[in-house]
């Protein structure tokens, strides 16, 4: 994505890396598609997930004002995240040196004064009561956290039904799969899907003509979009 010379609001800025971040997990998603590593790729599918969500919550209001503060309840969130894993990685005296152990120290306090200089609250949850689908669902006329997010997550959290799913042990016979069993074809949709969505609010905000990249959505998955 371009961005001309004579915008240079918050919002195109936003919106422009907000392109390059989802451009690259799609192109990923794509790619071990197409090299059949079927479970990876829905991994990528909840992140890709939780990136839109993040990026509708933010966006929801299109004011340069709105999605600053949107963004530093993002960064704030982010940041005690960060406060938390530091804080672990300084328990272990043992792994690190102690030059390593004060870049720590340093990274963390550094975090700490960013944390107390932010007076916004943290973001919602991605999923639950008040969170960030609730506070979209308006965008798709639902909850569609089951959808586009949760039906993803045995890909990270690895269910004991994911390891069941890759033995067939049927007419005597015993062997492991090599992947989930799904097509290449309905996940390489779901993939465009994500795209499409992302690049039509997009192309939507900014009044650009979508026709073409519509067609060609359509002529891929026959959906009517």
């Amino acid at each position: 994505m371009v961005v001309s010379n004579t915008d240079k609001t918050f919002t195109t800025s936003f919106c422009a890396v907000a392109v390059a971040v989802m451009r690259i997990y799609c192109l990923a998603a794509g790619h071990l598609i197409d090299n059949h590593f079927r479970l990876p790729a829905t991994a990528l599918f909840r992140v890709i997930s939780e990136f839109f969500i993040k990026f509708l919550w933010c966006t929801k209001i299109w004011t340069d004002d709105e999605i600053k503060q949107r963004m530093a309840r993002w960064e704030k969130t982010s940041a005690k995240k960060k406060i938390r894993l530091l804080d672990d990685l300084l328990k272990l005296s043992n792994v690190f040196s102690q030059d390593q152990l004060d870049a720590l120290k340093n990274t963390r306090d550094g975090v700490d004064r960013d944390i107390k200089s932010n007076s916004q609250s943290e973001m919602p949850h991605v999923t639950g009561s008040e969170s960030l689908f609730e506070d979209v669902a308006t965008i798709f006329g639902a909850n569609v956290s089951g959808i586009l997010y949760a039906q993803y997550s045995p890909a990270i959290h690895i269910p004991t039904s994911i390891l069941s799913g890759f033995v067939n042990n049927t007419n005597q016979q015993f062997f492991i799969r090599n992947d989930i069993d799904e097509s290449d074809e309905h996940l390489g949709k779901i993939c465009l899907n994500f795209a499409y969505m992302f690049l039509k609010v997009i192309y939507h905000h900014y009044t650009w003509d979508i026709d073409t990249i519509q067609k060609e959505y359509k002529s891929i998955t026959g959906s009517k979009g």
